[in-house]
């Protein structure tokens, strides 16, 4: 357990359940548009996205509540998996040519995913050879929330709502033609 940490910890396993079951309920409702061999492979990495952010929360802040036990072991793990996971995202869309646009319009999300599992294998590193340091946790910490923000963020998607968010804006933005009159 980490000193300090206690309570953040559990409202993030709890949420991080939460959000699991929530997000297994909107692919079940729907699995042939969602994770089926026939749907869209864009929706099919968008759905495992989400699912390997908040499994990586949720694992992560449960090593947080362990007594006794350092924090960087899960942390690492859980950032192998999504820096993992992450690549192979990529390498499913660039091998598949029909599936480039959605790399492209998808392109901040990716980076952004590969930026934070990359910092929390960092800071898990650092906590594996400190100890439970308080400045490390807490950085720790605050990528887990990064993470939230990747995983509510592809939920979103996979609910079929992606026009209606800040990426739908800028999709439109780049699709309006110019009118041409001065």
């Amino acid at each position: 357990m980490v000193p300090g940490y206690t309570d953040f910890f559990l409202a993030s396993a709890g949420a991080a359940a939460a959000l699991i079951g929530l997000l297994f309920v909107a692919v079940a409702i729907d699995p042939k548009r969602t994770i089926s061999v026939e749907a869209p492979i864009e929706r099919r990495a968008v759905a495992g996205s989400a699912f390997t952010a908040l499994i990586n929360a949720f694992y992560v802040s449960l090593g947080g509540l362990l007594p006794g036990y350092n924090l960087g072991g899960f942390a690492l793990a859980m950032g192998i998996i999504g820096v993992l996971n992450t690549l192979l995202l990529i390498f499913r869309i660039v091998y598949n040519p029909k599936n480039r646009a959605f790399l492209v319009n998808g392109a901040t999300l990716i980076l952004a995913s590969l930026i934070i599992y990359g910092m929390e294998c960092t800071f898990a590193v650092r906590l594996i050879h400190h100890g439970n340091d308080a400045d490390d946790v807490y950085t720790l910490c605050i990528l887990l929330i990064a993470i939230y923000g990747v995983a509510l963020s592809r939920a979103w998607e996979v609910m079929g709502a992606q026009e209606n968010g800040l990426r739908g804006f800028i999709e439109s933005l780049r699709k309006r033609e110019p009118s041409g009159k001065g």
